[in-house]
């Protein structure tokens, strides 16, 4: 048998290995690993919300992003100015930029950066726009297209013209926080 694999007898048995007085079967040692293993994973995906003065405050009860795992999940961005806390007004191109840039700023917040984007969601509230979103999109996004999905809807808060939203790695110790070639 090669030797990753462990027999049914072998776990089964007892060892020498002792806590206190009691001898504790391999299974007790497995189980305890398994504890050990699943409180580790329950701290790195405890959630944290992240807040930026760069990036406009939520404008209901929800956060800017969520931390969680190795991953950042930043809520919807309409084309709010941080600075004054107003609807950028004019084209889908400037709406569009100023949406990009709010994820920005709230990304490095999270010690993350939109080179580390996975999936981006864009709604629109007018298909003709489809084209002009993606010329300012691309701007931002120039390797590795993260994963995305374009619709168009009804409505948009405040009257935005535009809202997105993604999701991104968070930057680990000994990784570049962009990704390169």
């Amino acid at each position: 048998m090669p030797s990753k694999w462990v027999s049914h007898d072998t776990l089964c048995t007892t060892t020498s290995e002792t806590h206190g007085s009691k001898v504790r079967s391999n299974w007790d040692l497995i189980w305890e690993k398994v504890k050990i293993i699943d409180v580790k994973w329950r701290l790195k995906m405890k959630k944290k919300a992240i807040i930026t003065k760069k990036a406009p405050a939520a404008i209901g009860p929800y956060s800017q992003a969520i931390k969680a795992g190795e991953f950042i999940f930043v809520s919807g961005q309409i084309p709010i100015d941080p600075s004054t806390g107003e609807l950028v007004e004019g084209s889908i191109n400037e709406q569009t930029r100023q949406a990009l840039e709010n994820i920005k700023a709230i990304l490095e917040a999270a010690d993350s950066s939109l080179d580390r984007v996975v999936k981006a969601t864009v709604f629109i509230d007018d298909m003709d726009d489809f084209q002009a979103v993606n010329e300012i999109y691309s701007q931002y996004f120039v390797n590795d297209f993260p994963a995305r999905v374009c619709v168009q809807v009804a409505k948009l808060p405040l009257g935005a013209r535009v809202e997105i939203e993604v999701v991104a790695q968070i930057w680990q110790e000994g990784q570049s926080k962009h990704f390169t070639d």
